[in-house]
């Protein structure tokens, strides 16, 4: 069930690509689309349905690597990428609530530095790992936390690919050599840029939210789970960090 979750995960965001970039083609020449699909899917048929599904998971896993590395830029103080899986602030809140301690690996004596998203992403998916087996609140919600974390990273490409979609969409356009300065064909070529952007606004807000909601959960699962731990052992947990600028030295 994991593997067929992951695989759809690369399948769907290139699939959507594909579903969008025809739809974009469609409303700026409608009647060449409908006669392009009905050609395609006339002498193609079952090896047409094989090769975009073939072909769907490599856009998907293209979209994927062009997400990750949009979200996990090196060094980055901030994340600009749409507010994504960003733990800054549960890690913030954690130390501020005396239920985690994060320390320099260079320097143990000392308060760790600033976190870089990465950074907390690191600490926060250690501290959870750690603690699947050990900790009944973590293990329970482990199998719930990692398809929510699958389904975030699945939005994340699947903006990418509805950003992806208009270029390829304009590409094609002027293949085929049907551009127009026609009222008609402008209107048309208006409407497909807002449809553009109303999905691309779309998928955006879907994927700010349920990376809002990845993080809520894990961080209050989390929190709880160290608070336990600290009630048990009398002392505040404690982790290491090797921050981005410590990895690059």
């Amino acid at each position: 069930m994991d593997e067929a979750r992951r695989f759809l995960r690369y399948v769907i965001p290139g699939t959507l690509f594909l579903v969008e970039t025809t739809l974009l083609l469609w409303i700026l020449f409608p009647d060449w689309a409908e006669c392009a699909m009905k050609s395609v899917a006339k002498d193609s048929g079952f090896a047409l349905v094989v090769g975009a599904l073939l072909g769907s998971g490599g856009l998907g896993f293209m979209f994927s690597t062009t997400h990750h590395g949009l979200l996990w830029r090196s060094g980055r103080p901030t994340n600009r990428c749409g507010g994504g899986l960003d733990f800054r602030g549960a890690v913030t809140r954690m130390r501020a609530g005396d239920a985690l301690i994060v320390v320099d690996s260079a320097a143990p004596s000392a308060a760790a530095p600033a976190l870089t998203p990465f950074d907390a992403w690191v600490v926060v998916t250690a501290l959870w790992h750690q603690r699947v087996k050990s900790n009944q609140r973590i293990g329970s919600a482990d199998t719930r936390a990692t398809s929510l974390s699958d389904l975030a990273h699945g939005m994340g490409a699947a903006r990418i690919a509805t950003l992806c979609a208009l270029p390829a969409a304009v590409v094609i356009a002027r293949r085929v050599g049907r551009a127009s300065c026609e009222p008609h064909a402008v209107c048309c070529g208006f409407v497909m840029v807002v449809v553009w952007a109303a999905l691309v606004g779309l998928h955006h807000l879907s994927y700010r939210r349920t990376s809002l909601a990845v993080v809520g959960v894990v961080e209050q699962i989390l929190r709880d789970a160290l608070v336990d731990e600290r009630g048990d052992t009398g002392r505040i947990p404690r982790t290491h960090v090797c921050t981005d600028a410590m990895r690059g030295a």
